[in-house]
């Protein structure tokens, strides 16, 4: 058989079905769903998520699809090329609601979605405080830097 016999859909299905043959420790599935059918989706996500719970591979998807958020442990949302949300999915959480988590990485950098810098009025500079033992986010006016040292 060559990948000119086969169409885009048989190659990808295919490469699922094979995948974990070796014994891999890591997965990649890019649109694992894609040219695919509603039912078919769910057989492949179903699919993926027999491999991590019955053989321990650990599966990372790159998808639009939503429908994947409901069985993934661990989601990371990129939007616009750079990370702007993380959140775990033990239970079905909306959108919305799950990005009220996000990652600091080791140099401390923290992504603050785009609604809630609107919704705070946050433009280029931001000030902390802590609250009750809470880190506050607040707007810092970026014309005379108030609140910036």
């Amino acid at each position: 058989m060559t990948s000119q016999w086969l169409n885009s859909l048989k190659i990808k299905q295919l490469s699922l079905a094979v995948a974990p043959a070796n014994n891999p420790e890591i997965l990649l599935a890019d649109e694992p769903k894609e040219e695919l059918d509603s039912v078919t989706t769910l057989k492949i996500i179903e699919y993926l998520k027999e491999l991590n719970s019955d053989l321990g591979i650990t599966i990372i998807v790159l998808t639009h699809d939503h429908r994947f958020a409901r069985i993934i442990n661990k989601v990371l949302k990129i939007q616009d090329g750079r990370f702007s949300g993380f959140f775990t999915s033990k239970k079905e959480l909306s959108f919305s609601d799950s990005e009220k988590l996000t990652y600091i990485d080791k140099f401390g950098t923290l992504i603050i979605p785009e609604y809630f810098r609107k919704a705070a009025h946050i433009n280029n500079y931001v000030r902390f405080e802590i609250v009750d033992g809470k880190l506050v986010v607040l707007p810092a006016n970026s014309d005379n830097r108030e609140g910036i040292n």
